[in-house]
C-alpha cells in the first residue's frame, strides 16, 4: 500500500466487509494516501447512498449487482463483458469506468463476439 498514491476500495455489501473497508480507509488516511472512492460489490438489495457514504467518509463511486453471469464467465474464462455485455454487472462496470474515466463507452469487436455473431448466440 505503501507505494500506491491514490486508491479505489472495492468491498462486498456486508457488514464485515464494511466494517473492513472502514479500518482500511482510516490506515489509507494515515499513510497520506488519497482513496478516490469506494465500489460496492455483490449488492442484492437498495442501498442507502448517503447512510454508507457518511459512514465510510468516502464517495460511493458505484455498486455492481450481483449477476450469475460472474461466476459463469469466470468458470468459463472469459471476461465479463465479452462472456454477457448485456448482464446487469457488465452494466454496472460500464458505468462506473465511465464515471472514473470521464468517457463514454464504446463496445469493441473481438474475436468471441464475431464468432457468436456468425453462429447467432449473441
Amino acid at each position: 500500500l505503501k507505494s500506491a498514491e491514490e486508491v479505489i476500495i472495492i468491498t462486498n455489501y456486508e457488514k464485515s466487509s464494511l466494517f473492513d473497508a472502514y479500518r482500511l480507509i482510516k490506515v489509507l488516511n494515515k499513510l497520506d494516501i488519497k482513496v478516490l472512492g469506494v465500489i460496492i460489490n455483490k449488492v442484492k438489495k437498495k442501498i442507502d447512498y448517503v447512510k454508507l457514504e457518511s459512514f465510510l467518509g468516502k464517495e460511493i463511486l458505484g455498486i455492481i449487482h450481483y449477476d450469475e453471469n460472474v461466476p459463469k464467465s469466470m468458470d468459463s474464462g472469459i471476461p465479463l463483458l465479452d462472456y454477457n455485455i448485456d448482464s446487469i454487472a457488465s452494466k454496472d462496470i460500464i458505468k462506473i469506468a465511465e464515471k472514473i474515466s470521464g468517457k463514454k463507452f464504446e463496445e469493441k469487436e473481438n474475436i468471441l463476439s464475431n464468432i457468436l455473431k456468425i453462429f447467432r448466440w449473441r
